[in-house]
């Protein structure tokens, strides 16, 4: 957890360096790339993340079996190619898309650059999957939120010192920590795992995985709604400058979500194993929610309490969206209380039930942030996502009562 909040310490830090070197609806266009990217790389991983860590964390052998190994492989590779596929549509319809989300025509570069960044981004979120389901759960936080984290906040330093043009400077240091943080996460997989041969590679072609994933697709699609579109929504319905001030109490806000999201990754192969031994996921259920609670509910009271001042050190102008802080946070305690409920609909093969959550969730959170945003700019879309939020856990929750009900016991 230490690696994942340090990562979203240094994720403020770059937010704080956009914010404080260009105006806020140049800011804002710098966030809505960033979030864009981030929703195109879930899209290209789609499914694939939780399917990775299920296939992996109930193969004894680990990666030391052949067939395993060169499938993950297998899916790495062809996960990097649809998101060069993506980026290439991308580059065809930029004018369209831009005009669509109300960004100016003079951003278009910047916007690309950053928007290429979606490949790498794909094989190190896979790659910490592989790592997750192997239990080397130090190695995933680092790779899932600290390491790009790190290097983009160094990059930008060492740019804006370099060249005149500090909005280049900012585009390009988020493309080349993605770049590097792909490189270090792929020397971290060939060294716990060895390099498939090139005749088991010819031998796999990643279908198992994919097979594994395709339940799980409009979950997934319904989790980038709910978790990467908002920040895109706001565009659309409103301006450049109300993304600014929706991006940095979202980014303040995931300091608290990254504990949630840490104690979630290590919960998923507990939870995996244990229902694939028929005991004890129940236990191992109400443990990782008392630990949400414990560890996410005092962090968003402490970020509440001392909001406004963490605003001002973006600028004077970010103070106004401390309202929208409080709807965010409010959004994470709703994270804990109901604790990883979802993936213990994932773990447990309830696939239909997971998607109905991540479904009910998306739509609630899809309409009302566009609806609100329009209306109330920032404020109204995070209002938008806590319903969200709240519609999905209180589904997922009643639909996992069976389950939680099922493997609650240990056997003596």
């Amino acid at each position: 957890m230490g690696l994942k909040l340090g990562g979203a310490a240094m994720a403020f830090v770059f937010y704080a360096q956009i914010s404080r070197l260009v105006a806020t609806d140049r800011a804002g266009v710098f966030f809505w790339a960033i979030a864009f990217s981030l929703a195109a790389s879930t899209v290209t991983r789609v499914g694939l993340d939780f399917a990775v860590i299920k296939l992996v964390s109930q193969e004894k052998d680990g990666l030391r079996n052949s067939a395993l190994r060169s499938e993950m492989y297998m899916v790495i590779l062809l996960s990097f190619l649809f998101s060069m596929a993506l980026c290439l549509l991308f580059l065809i319809f930029r004018n369209p898309i831009l005009a669509f989300c109300n960004l100016p025509k003079d951003s278009t570069l910047l916007v690309l650059i950053m928007i290429f960044a979606i490949g790498p981004i794909s094989v190190y979120m896979i790659i910490a999957s592989i790592l997750n389901g192997l239990e080397r759960n130090v190695s995933a936080s680092f790779l899932q939120t600290g390491m790009q984290q790190c290097l983009v906040v160094v990059i930008l330093f060492s740019l804006t010192h370099l060249y005149s043009d500090t909005e280049l400077a900012i585009a390009w240091s988020y493309f080349l920590a993605a770049c590097f943080t792909a490189l270090y996460s792929i020397f971290l997989l060939v060294q716990c795992s060895g390099f498939p041969k090139l005749k088991e590679l010819r031998t796999s072609n990643g279908i198992n995985t994919l097979r594994a994933s395709i339940p799980l697709w409009p979950g997934a699609l319904a989790d980038m709604a709910i978790n990467a579109l908002p920040t895109t929504l706001v565009g659309i319905a409103s301006t450049p400058s109300s993304v600014a001030l929706f991006s940095v109490p979202q980014r303040i806000a995931s300091v608290v979500y990254f504990g949630f999201a840490s104690i979630n990754a290590v919960a998923a192969p507990q939870i995996g194993r244990a229902i694939k031994m028929g005991v004890g996921a129940g236990d191992i259920y109400r443990r990782f929610t008392r630990m949400m609670i414990i560890t996410v509910i005092p962090g968003c009271f402490f970020l509440g309490a001392i909001g406004k001042p963490v605003l001002s050190v973006f600028g004077n102008e970010y103070r106004d969206a401390f309202y929208v802080l409080l709807f965010l946070l409010s959004a994470q305690v709703i994270h804990a209380l109901f604790g990883p409920t979802l993936m213990l609909l994932i773990m447990s093969d309830r696939r239909r039930a997971y998607s109905c959550a991540m479904f009910l969730g998306a739509a609630v959170t899809f309409s009302m942030t566009l609806i609100l945003a329009y209306w109330h700019g920032a404020q109204g879309a995070a209002a938008g996502v806590f319903l969200g939020v709240l519609a999905q856990k209180m589904l997922g929750f009643v639909l996992a009562r069976p389950v939680r009900s099922d493997f609650s016991t240990d056997p003596k």
